[in-house]
């Protein structure tokens, strides 16, 4: 089953919530999910599936973020590493991120040169966060 990544949104500094859960389901459907949501802990963590896992998790992230995020993450050398450094960069509180997305859909306003169906789903996914 191949997924269809053309909807994944790009990690900025507006929508954490939205990446983390449709990243998430793609690293199930990819399953590179293993190198954080594993259960258990990889027996040898010198085992070469482990570590190209693991390299692959990385690679696979960084293309889903966009350059001033991948800026602050690029050093970092293990996954739960990565991401732990992305939630403390991006995840505010639930009152802040909601406030904010609220202001952005009461903000949100029709511009003439996109399609209407562009502006339809950027609503869609603004109500969707809420």
């Amino acid at each position: 089953m191949e997924a269809n990544t053309n909807k994944m949104v790009c990690l900025n500094d507006t929508n954490y919530h939205l990446w983390k859960e449709k990243m998430k389901d793609l690293l199930f459907v990819k399953k590179l999910h293993l190198p954080v949501y594993a259960t258990e802990k990889h027996k040898d963590k010198t085992d070469r599936n482990g570590s190209l896992s693991i390299t692959l998790f990385m690679v696979f992230v960084s293309q889903y973020v966009e350059d001033n995020v991948y800026n602050h993450i690029a050093n970092e050398k293990d996954a739960k590493s990565l991401r732990k450094k992305i939630e403390t960069m991006y995840a505010f509180s639930t009152r802040i991120s909601k406030l904010y997305l609220l202001n952005s859909l009461i903000n949100l306003r029709y511009k003439e040169e996109i399609f209407i169906l562009d502006h339809l789903n950027d609503f869609q996914e603004l109500q969707d966060q809420l």
